[in-house]
């Protein structure tokens, strides 16, 4: 196993600020890969609250709609709009105004009481349950992780639904 030098987040949200606030939604195949077996209606029941709450879409330029119509034209559909597989065109979490945000916002659309926030916290399993009457089930999702996924320590904020 490699092990890599643990730096930890500054702050809460801190990873889902890289990338150029780039956003996307994985698609099935990611999830059935990784051996996860989540209810995807849950699953995207959350990328909308998200979408909503920090997910901006952006103007596209003129050669950015000639590409869009070009890979359509091709047959590589279909068209999602700018969150889902297929054609598609990539969210952002940068607002009209230039304002990055990152999961952290999520606190200000969400119901505090429901959110526990570790800090310095190795992972060593995620359990994902809903008490919600709406889920079919008590329990959402559940999976151990190997520890090859675990390092370096992560701070995890997790919170679906309300």
């Amino acid at each position: 196993m490699t092990y890599c030098r643990r730096w930890p987040s500054q702050r809460t949200g801190d990873n889902s600020t890289i990338n150029a606030g780039f956003y996307s939604r994985a698609d099935q195949e990611f999830y059935h890969k990784l051996g996860v077996n989540w209810d995807l209606r849950v699953v995207n029941k959350s990328y909308e609250w998200v979408e909503k709450a920090v997910v901006f879409r952006p103007e596209l330029r003129n050669w950015q709609s000639s590409v869009r119509d070009g890979l359509l034209e091709a047959g590589v559909d279909p068209y999602n709009g700018f969150s889902l597989v297929g054609t598609k065109i990539g969210g952002s979490t940068f607002d009209g105004s230039g304002r990055r945000h990152s999961a952290a916002d999520l606190l200000n659309y969400e119901n505090p009481v429901n959110i526990k926030v570790a800090v310095y916290a190795s992972v060593e399993r995620i359990l994902l349950a809903s008490s919600s009457p709406y889920s079919g089930s008590k329990q959402s999702a559940m999976k151990q992780l190997p520890m090859s996924y675990l390092l370096p320590p992560l701070l995890a904020l997790f919170s679906f639904g309300t």
